[in-house]
């Protein structure tokens, strides 16, 4: 599930285009093109560093504040837009792991916004 949790990350929040790779012989591994070259979508699901990219993404561009937070064996991530009016939300998700929480959070962010 993380390869396909990355690749919806890849495309609603970070906004680019999914396609799997044509060189490779594993379909785990999915691309995206950038400047006319195929790069590996990272591991948004897995790796904290990717995780934080979504972060910053989400937090940069939607006036979004973030918290996580352990609670025994899972993580607790929210993005959330407080003082807006009528365009408030709060989006919390768990996960296993911080990025996996982070991920989860950020797409049902975007669920909120677009319903609003």
């Amino acid at each position: 599930m993380s390869r396909e949790l990355d690749c919806q990350i890849a495309e609603k929040v970070m906004d680019v285009e999914v396609e799997a790779s044509p060189n490779s012989c594993d379909p785990k591994i999915m691309m995206y093109r950038f400047r006319g070259d195929c790069i590996e979508i990272p591991h948004y699901s897995t790796i904290i560093g990717a995780a934080f990219q979504v972060v910053e993404k989400m937090t940069c561009t939607t006036k979004q504040w973030f918290r996580c937070e352990q609670s025994c064996i899972t993580w607790e991530a929210t993005f959330a837009v407080e003082g807006d009016g009528d365009n408030d939300f709060e989006a919390t998700a768990e996960g296993d792991s911080m990025p996996e929480a982070i991920c989860k959070a950020a797409l049902l962010a975007l669920r909120s916004k677009e319903t609003k």
